[in-house]
């Protein structure tokens, strides 16, 4: 007979009860004794909702009972009690109804016990009170005071209990917890007389009561008056949670005869053994009897789980196979088909011919005719043309812009497409000239430099409306223009023997991004500068004559002191005309104007 039906059995039908029983509901609980149908019958019939108390049976409760014992209360004292304990009222008519926070009622009993050990004679005194900490930390005081008067050993085991004698709210406040004492004490690592002495202490000081068989905490306010209970429950509420969880499924578990449909499985069970691996002793017997289960029974079923998918892999790999062969005589035809389109396209649009190329290889990958059209394809240029006179192009780091400047104009295109490359935005330089451009980084700036000695950096976030964002620096003439990874800086070159750097880390100076600052004085080459580039850590920059026939190494990682790295490298055949470095390899690759050269240099 469980506990609620012996609540609703006192006695043999037909006879008098032999006991009264009048039991308290908390209101945050009464929706769950709807599942029992005793419980549901007294509810209905039998219930006595019981409302705050008034001013009067407040005072009641504090005069009385000290009265009786022989003791007196000090004036002032009541009135000091109800008022900290924040109640409220409306004196209208002779009710006069206490308005308090729910659950302060144990607070105003432990700060009355209290203040009777600190009272004076047999006066309770208000300075008596006022030493307890008053209703609001009376508890706490009491609880941090035991807790600090044990060992760092017996502190460890406290914190333990406390926690197992705390139920972790999911969804719902955190509430006290009953447990058996062999849970307690079997659960622990520690030597079963500390934790019994630990719980002797805190019964001692009225913060737990043990029954017979179980132990709980004397009054739940605790869990909100005691700050260290408080970050014990908060600290890790994730663990604490999961060993909650564990405990309660193994003890639902050993109650249903160890039923193995109760067991744990998939993600709750991944997280109770993570658990216990880092807290193997704070797990009692019939935990890890669960758990162990839990693990044998998921090591069965993929046992069973792997032969059965060995036989089902072995049937789908005869079906399987019949498909396969029908598959790829499908993709084969398919890829016959356009590519015999694409040889009829070839003639008049390369472009379509070339797509439907990498469309049937795709089908039929393994086809070395279509693998040698597509080598020859892959230089060819595309039949769509951007208009203009260009003489300098430069992609944008996404890649779906590319700046292309003319002899007087400089366009900005959408090449996300690039068989239909759209016209966004077009700039006319303050001298009418264009000749070099470079995208930041980012993007969202583009650098232009002409041989007239006008350097300009413009805002192109907005590609559609190109703005600039500076006036015009004086940078001489200006054949090569880079910007460093970093953003930080910008190199411009010329074929007057200078290189100039730019910083571009604050262009804050005009609106709305401001004007570069030089770095430091010209860096005089060997020579004409036609290519500048930068090393991807942007500590490098390397230069190109077509005078001498040399690459110039810098180490820029100061700009306003840049230093020449040795001496420049030579031995080219031919004039170089550009540079750039090739990944983090450190090597450079200098173009000629007949054959281009790979080139290693030491760090």
């Amino acid at each position: 007979m469980d506990f609620t039906s012996r609540l609703a059995h006192c006695g043999p039908a037909g006879l008098e009860p032999v006991a009264l029983v009048v039991y308290g509901l908390r209101a945050d609980f009464y929706a769950h004794c709807a599942a029992y149908h005793q419980l549901r019958t007294a509810l209905q019939d039998g219930q006595v909702v019981v409302g705050p108390m008034s001013s009067d049976e407040l005072r009641e409760a504090i005069v009385n009972p000290a009265e009786r014992a022989g003791l007196q209360v000090e004036p002032g004292l009541a009135d000091l009690l109800l008022r900290d304990l924040g109640s409220t009222f409306d004196n209208v008519g002779d009710d006069h109804t206490g308005k308090y926070e729910a659950g302060r009622l144990p607070l105003l009993a432990h700060a009355l016990r209290a203040t009777w050990r600190e009272r004076h004679g047999h006066t309770l005194t208000v300075d008596g009170y006022r030493l307890t900490g008053g209703i609001q930390h009376a508890v706490a005081n009491t609880a941090e005071r035991t807790f600090t008067a044990l060992n760092s050993e017996e502190q460890r085991i406290a914190a333990s209990v406390f926690l197992r004698l705390v139920k972790i709210g999911e969804g719902a406040d955190d509430t006290r917890r009953r447990v058996t004492r062999v849970e307690l004490i079997d659960g622990s690592s520690a030597d079963q007389r500390k934790v019994q002495a630990v719980l002797s202490e805190f019964t001692r000081n009225r913060l737990l009561t043990q029954h017979r068989h179980t132990v709980e905490i004397t009054h739940e306010v605790l869990l909100r008056a005691w700050p260290r209970l408080r970050q014990w429950i908060d600290a890790d509420r994730a663990t604490n949670l999961i060993r909650q969880q564990l405990d309660e499924a193994a003890a639902a578990w050993d109650n249903a005869g160890r039923d193995t449909g109760l067991l744990f499985r998939g993600s709750r069970l991944d997280a109770a053994r993570s658990w216990a691996t880092e807290h193997k002793p704070e797990m009692g017997p019939r935990a890890s009897a669960f758990l162990k289960a839990s693990t044998r029974r998921r090591r069965l079923l993929a046992s069973v789980g792997y032969t059965l998918a060995s036989l089902v892999g072995v049937l789908a790999l005869v079906a399987s196979a019949a498909a396969v062969v029908a598959f790829q005589q499908r993709d084969s035809a398919t890829a016959s088909l356009i590519s015999a389109q694409a040889d009829r396209f070839r003639e008049s649009d390369s472009t379509a011919a070339a797509q439907m190329d990498v469309a049937a290889f795709r089908k039929r990958p393994g086809d070395q005719n279509l693998r040698m059209k597509l080598t020859s394809e892959q230089n060819t240029p595309l039949d769509q043309s951007l208009t203009g006179h260009v003489e300098s192009v430069a992609f944008s780091p996404d890649g779906h812009t590319l700046a292309s400047a003319g002899s007087d104009t400089l366009q900005l295109w959408n090449v996300a497409n690039p068989t239909q490359p759209r016209m966004l935005g077009k700039i006319t330089p303050p001298d009418g000239t264009s000749g070099v451009v470079a995208f930041s980084p980012n993007g969202h700036i583009l650098a232009t430099g002409n041989v007239l000695g006008s350097m300009q950096l413009w805002n192109v976030s907005d590609p559609n409306h190109p703005a600039p964002l500076s006036p015009p620096l004086t940078g001489g003439v200006t054949t090569s223009i880079a910007f460093s990874p970093d953003g930080r800086t910008l190199a411009s070159g010329g074929n007057e023997g200078l290189l100039r750097l730019w910083n571009v880390t604050d262009p804050s100076h005009t609106v709305p991004l401001g004007q570069p600052l030089p770095l430091g004085q010209p860096i005089k080459g060997a020579g004409g500068k036609t290519s500048v580039a930068f090393s991807p850590d942007s500590r490098t920059l390397a230069d190109s004559s077509n005078v001498g026939k040399e690459v110039w190494l810098w180490n820029v990682s100061e700009p306003n002191h840049p230093k020449p790295l040795g001496q420049p490298l030579s031995g080219h055949t031919h004039e170089v005309e550009s540079v750039a470095f090739r990944g983090p390899c450190r090597m450079i690759l200098g173009c000629g104007s007949v054959r281009t050269e790979l080139i290693t240099f030491a760090s």
